[in-house]
């Protein structure tokens, strides 16, 4: 009896021409697109990530790292504002670099 599992195709083997920073940068202009509005809710989760990627104290995250931290409560944002653009790079961004 075989216990061999079947061949299953590994994402991780490279990373080749990917653009995370091109990808980071689309969500964060997205981010920042927010600032303005009226949403509390967006108010607060962007003035954390702007406390965190300033922060010179503690651990510090680069800014791939500490978009994949918030990853669920930056889709809820761009979904109740239904920002389609910002929920695509979004998703783009989780596909190639998460």
């Amino acid at each position: 009896m075989s216990t061999a599992h079947p061949a299953v195709a590994d994402r991780y083997i490279s990373f080749k021409g990917i653009d995370y920073d091109g990808n980071v940068a689309r969500v964060l202009a997205h981010l920042d697109r927010r600032r303005t509005g009226s949403d509390a809710q967006a108010a607060r989760l962007i003035d954390y990530i702007d406390r965190q990627r300033a922060s010179t104290q503690g651990a510090q995250r680069d800014d791939l790292l500490l978009l994949h931290s918030l990853v669920n409560p930056i889709r809820e944002l761009f979904e109740r504002h239904a920002d389609t653009p910002a929920l695509d790079d979004l998703d783009r961004l989780e596909r190639e670099c998460f």
